[in-house]
């Protein structure tokens, strides 16, 4: 495991982020393909059910996930620390079951949930004991045979690299140096995952040219804004780029692992 650090404090990072992203919210909760992340994955996730999943999005950010899993018949409680997020989304939704809170503690019910998702958020979590403490407390309020769903930072190449950059920026800025995420080998995420009861664990790559993307506009398709997390519509140089790194170094370019494991079924 390996911390990132920034310039900015993560919460007025957040701040920035989401109000733009709420400004623009019809066009941020209309643009990624089924194909795309987050949706291939939450879609993945509910396909093999022909019932009504009780589903908790930890980190429910602009609703995306939220009204995926919604217009697909289920049960949805959308979950984030930041209450200005929460605000913003019930003024603009006000039918969205939605509340503040902390994955460290959610205060549910034990056995609540059939499925938790929990897209970009456990790597900002500073400390390991914390990350163990979120992995136990989702496992505690899924019921029995319930599944896990989550995307976190991989620890490789391109975070190493944006990490120094990050270094560097706060040296010439005389800034302090401030934690943003925590980055993940597989091994730390099996071993979270097994110390907190989960089996069916499965890790894979998804990958996209976060640092390239964000910071040249050059590779970016044309009228494309990176704070609506558009990674995946590069150009076509951009794309041309991105197919061999991710082809023949993909734990070296990519950007998250994303998660599967299951709660033991007790019955």
């Amino acid at each position: 495991m390996y911390k990132i650090v920034s310039w900015m404090k993560p919460l007025d990072m957040w701040e920035t982020k989401w109000e733009k992203t709420l400004n623009n919210i019809e066009t941020y909760l209309s643009r990624a393909p089924i194909s795309e992340y987050p949706y291939k994955y939450a879609y993945r996730m509910i396909k093999p059910f022909k019932t009504r999943l009780k589903i908790l999005e930890v980190g429910v950010g602009a609703g995306r996930v939220y009204n995926f899993f919604s217009d697909n018949g289920h049960e949805v409680i959308g979950f984030d620390f930041e209450p200005n997020v929460i605000s913003a989304l019930k003024n603009k939704f006000p039918d969205m079951n939605l509340e503040v809170g902390n994955v460290l503690d959610t205060r549910f019910d034990d056995n609540s949930f059939d499925l938790v998702t929990a897209f970009g958020v456990i790597h900002y979590l500073p400390e390991k004991n914390q990350i163990q403490v979120a992995f136990n407390e989702v496992f505690r309020i899924l019921r029995s045979g319930g599944n896990i769903c989550f995307s976190v930072q991989q620890e490789n190449f391109i975070h190493y690299s944006q990490n120094l950059i990050n270094k560097f920026i706060c040296k010439i800025r005389n800034k302090k140096e401030r934690f943003l995420y925590t980055t993940f080998l597989k091994k730390d995420i099996l071993a979270f995952m097994s110390n907190a009861g989960y089996q069916s664990i499965h890790i894979e790559d998804y990958t996209t040219l976060r640092t390239i993307y964000r910071n040249v506009p050059f590779f970016r398709k044309r009228g494309i804004n990176p704070t609506l997390d558009s990674e995946h519509e590069l150009n076509i140089l951009g794309r041309l780029i991105s197919k061999p790194l991710f082809r023949y170094f993909p734990h070296s370019f990519g950007s998250y692992w994303i998660v599967t494991a299951k709660k033991p079924d007790y019955k």
